[in-house]
């Protein structure tokens, strides 16, 4: 615990929920770069009254919090996050189903999500596959492929707003969705859930195009070592892996960080790296893209430092 004082209120707050609490908690088990130092304390709730009461709670104590999903776009630094952190995996993982409508809590991960939609014979989110991520981040980041986003799918949505303690409906429009972009990157509200318009499809069919795009994503994408998917948005126009390889930066290690030599957009962890040695690699490449070409890469790498 940071201080006395704070070990008092992190007791007292563990006994009003039921959700798992952890102290000193590494932040690389729950980030798929294995890259995070500790959380001063890191929270699972199990429901929304739950996240209500450590907001509440933390607010009054002046103790910050932050929500993730699955970790798997964050770089986190080596020395920890200050407060709390939310992990909504476990709480948040509910779904249901109202005729063609699939909603689903911000907490499931997206390989589960397509295996429910297909149990009830939806087809229409097989794009996602391969993503590793939860809906929340999905939402969050508009993920997808170069061609599809979670966006063209999503019909509305729900967030708390910690601010005002209230619940929210969203509509599509409200998203303000982009490319890698969403509202939810320029505000404090929590996603609780969205709702899903899809398709009674061929399931076979799907089935089978998700296994090409899992074969084509193991033979393309360094998928043996931690990594966080793509580090860097595609600037309109211009494949960032095939320009950071033209660079010459494939392979460029920098401690235990490399360029992937399968994926240059993709940044691997090869055992031991620290966010030092990610941010520095990213630095590189980021400078030299930008001395070579005039382009100014824009990071799809969330990083929390």
């Amino acid at each position: 615990m940071p201080c006395h004082s704070s070990a008092v209120f992190y007791q007292t707050l563990q006994k009003q929920i039921q959700g798992e609490v952890l102290y000193q908690e590494p932040l690389s088990h729950h980030t798929s770069m294995k890259v995070g130092g500790p959380a001063d304390c890191f929270i699972s709730p199990k429901n929304l009254t739950e996240l209500q009461i450590i907001y509440t709670q933390a607010g009054l104590a002046g103790i910050p919090v932050m929500v993730i999903g699955a970790g798997t776009n964050l770089l986190i630094s080596d020395q920890g996050i200050r407060g709390i952190v939310v992990s909504l995996k476990e709480g948040f993982a509910g779904y249901s189903r109202e005729g063609l409508q699939l909603t689903v809590q911000s907490g499931l991960l997206l390989p589960k999500l397509i295996r429910i939609s297909h149990q009830f014979g939806f087809t229409g989110l097989g794009f996602l596959a391969g993503i590793p991520g939860s809906v929340g981040g999905a939402v969050y980041m508009n993920a997808g492929t170069s061609s599809q986003f979670f966006s063209q799918v999503i019909r509305s949505g729900l967030v708390w707003d910690p601010v005002t303690q209230s619940i929210h409906p969203l509509t599509l429009d409200d998203f303000h969705f982009g490319y890698r972009t969403s509202i939810l990157q320029k505000n404090s509200q929590v996603l609780l859930e969205v709702s899903l318009a899809l398709l009674q499809g061929d399931i076979q069919a799907e089935q089978t195009f998700i296994r090409r795009i899992n074969a084509t994503r193991s033979r393309t994408q360094p998928l043996q070592f931690p990594n966080a998917g793509c580090t860097w948005k595609n600037p309109e126009k211009v494949t960032v892996g095939k320009i950071i390889e033209e660079a010459g930066l494939k392979g460029k290690i920098i401690g235990k960080a490399m360029v992937s030599t399968l994926h240059a957009n993709f940044i691997v962890n090869l055992g031991g790296a620290t966010f030092q040695d990610i941010l520095a690699l990213m630095e590189l490449v980021e400078k030299t893209i930008y001395e070579r070409y005039n382009i100014h890469l824009e990071r799809e790498l969330q990083i929390i430092a």
